[in-house]
């Protein structure tokens, strides 16, 4: 969770007063802690990824049927971030040869 605030990709709230945040009116907004340099990096690359790989091409257009294209490229980012670090937790190198199995 710390890595997705560093990026400016999870929302931070307070809470007031031992209320729950659920009951609360609180907006949630971006960290300002967020490395933003990174988080455009990122952008760019949910960006590219639509464009040029086609299991997150046709998934964005899926999903885009129902969802503004906003959403469309948080969801593309969130998957970039777990392919790397399930990439990193693996120790492996990205292969582009997945096959799908069904």
């Amino acid at each position: 969770m710390a890595f997705f605030q560093h990026l400016g990709f999870a929302t931070t709230t307070s809470e007031t007063k031992g209320i729950p945040l659920a009951k609360t009116l609180v907006k949630q907004k971006v960290s300002n802690l967020a490395n933003k340099e990174l988080k455009q990096e990122l952008n760019q690359a949910a960006r590219v990824a639509i464009k040029w790989n086609a299991d997150l091409k046709m998934y964005a257009e899926r999903k885009l049927q129902e969802k503004p294209y906003k959403v469309v490229l948080n969801n593309v980012k969130f998957k970039l971030i777990l392919r790397m670090f399930a990439l990193v937790n693996r120790g492996e190198l990205y292969v582009d040869k997945y096959q799908k199995v069904a």
